[in-house]
C-alpha cells in the first residue's frame, strides 16, 4: 500500500519509542499498556468482521482438514514459535505481583485473563479457517489475507499501536535488568 524503505520504517518506530522508554514506573507503563490492548482488541474485532462478511457473501474457498497435512517441520516449529511468542509478555507477570495490593489475587487474574484470551484467539482461528479453508496462506498472518480497504487500516494501526507499545513494555524490562545486572542493591 505505501513504499517505505525499512530504514525509514524503523526510525519512526524509534522516534515513537524512545519517549515512551522513558517510563520506569510499572503503573506508568501500565496505563500505557492499556492503548495497546484496545489497539489489539480493535484489529480482532476487525478481523472477525471482515471474517464473518467474507462468510456472508461467498462460501469458503476450500474444503477444511481436521488437520493440515504437508506443511513440515519448519511449519510445525514457527506453529510452536507463535505460541511463545504469544506467551512471552509474562516475563512482566513477575513485576506486576510485585506491585500488586493483593497478591494473592494474581492467579486468579492470570487465569481469568489466559482464559479470556484463549476464547478470543479460538474464535478468531476458527471464523478464519471456516471462511478460508485448508487454501489459506499460512505465511501471511490472518489481517493480511481479508482484503485491504478502510477496516483494514482501522486494523493494521490498532496492530501497530499495539506493536509500539508492547516494544515500549520490552525496552522498560531489559532496561530494568541491566540496571539489576550492573547496579545490585
Amino acid at each position: 500500500m505505501y513504499n517505505m524503505s525499512q530504514l525509514t520504517a524503523c526510525l519512526i518506530v524509534t522516534a515513537l519509542i524512545v519517549p515512551l522508554a522513558q517510563m520506569h514506573n510499572i503503573e506508568d507503563v501500565a496505563w500505557v499498556s492499556i492503548f495497546g490492548t484496545v489497539g489489539m482488541l480493535l484489529a480482532m474485532v476487525v478481523v472477525v468482521a471482515k471474517l464473518v462478511a467474507i462468510y456472508a457473501t461467498s462460501p469458503p474457498a476450500a474444503p477444511t482438514e481436521l488437520v493440515a497435512t504437508g506443511q513440515g517441520l519448519n511449519s510445525a516449529l514457527v506453529g510452536a514459535m507463535d505460541i511463545a511468542f504469544a506467551f512471552g509478555g509474562q516475563i512482566n507477570w513477575m513485576r506486576y505481583i510485585t506491585t500488586m495490593r493483593q497478591r494473592n489475587k494474581f492467579a486468579t487474574a492470570a487465569s481469568l485473563t489466559t482464559g479470556f484470551m484463549t476464547c478470543v484467539y479460538l474464535v478468531i482461528s476458527v471464523t478464519g479457517y471456516s471462511v478460508f479453508g485448508a487454501g489459506i496462506d499460512v505465511h501471511k498472518p490472518i489481517s493480511s489475507v481479508v482484503g485491504q480497504d478502510v477496516w483494514s487500516i482501522v486494523m493494521n494501526a490498532g496492530i501497530f499501536l499495539h506493536c509500539i507499545i508492547a516494544y515500549q513494555v520490552n525496552v522498560n524490562v531489559w532496561c530494568s535488568l541491566l540496571l539489576q545486572l550492573t547496579n545490585p542493591k
